[in-house]
């Protein structure tokens, strides 16, 4: 339902309304959590890797902005790119350190070493990434398609794309374990 609520919102009020419309499913979520999970002490609690965190948001928040501000600009055509070029080395730097602290760490690190020597693991890991970048390729793609080169509305565009989420719902439980 998400694409076609949000085109009816965007076409009949305002892109904005897409993020308002959060706002009350928080507000259940909240009051939910409140009413129905209990509080329990975890007698042993592990410590929380700020190195590791700090590390890995650095080198994804960097990537991400260079990414996005990027094609924007026309990439290293533009002077603010050429500027912002500095933030994939931060990126490199912050992954690379992230990379080195978790190889190198005594204590529990961020990322979970134990997980790495599971072949299932990875295996799922590495096939849910490039499942994953396809569909977030063509997710992002094809409203943009709709609308700029074929002059859809808001409204038929979240129409158009309504379907997919209805199939990817419809595999999830289908795949799902009983």
């Amino acid at each position: 339902m998400g694409p076609a609520l949000g085109g009816w919102l965007t076409y009949d009020y305002s892109w904005r309304w897409i993020f308002y419309i959060n706002l009350p499913v928080g507000v259940l979520c909240t009051l939910g959590i409140l009413v129905f999970i209990r509080q329990t002490r975890n007698v042993h609690r592990e410590p929380f890797d700020f190195v590791g965190f700090l590390t890995l948001s650095l080198g994804i928040g960097a990537l991400q902005l260079m990414l996005d501000r990027g094609e924007l600009k026309d990439w290293f055509h533009s002077s603010e790119i050429w500027v912002e070029a500095t933030e994939a080395t931060v990126a490199g730097l912050g992954f690379y350190l992230f990379t080195v602290h978790t190889v190198t760490t005594d204590e529990r690190s961020f990322l979970n070493r134990d997980l790495l020597k599971s072949a299932n693991f990875v295996a799922g890991t590495l096939l849910m990434f490039c499942g994953g970048l396809i569909m977030t390729g063509t997710l992002a793609l094809l409203p943009t398609m709709l609308q700029n080169l074929m002059n859809y509305p808001a409204l038929t565009t979240g129409l158009v794309t309504a379907p997919r989420g209805i199939g990817s719902m419809a595999a999830m439980f289908l795949v799902s374990p009983r």
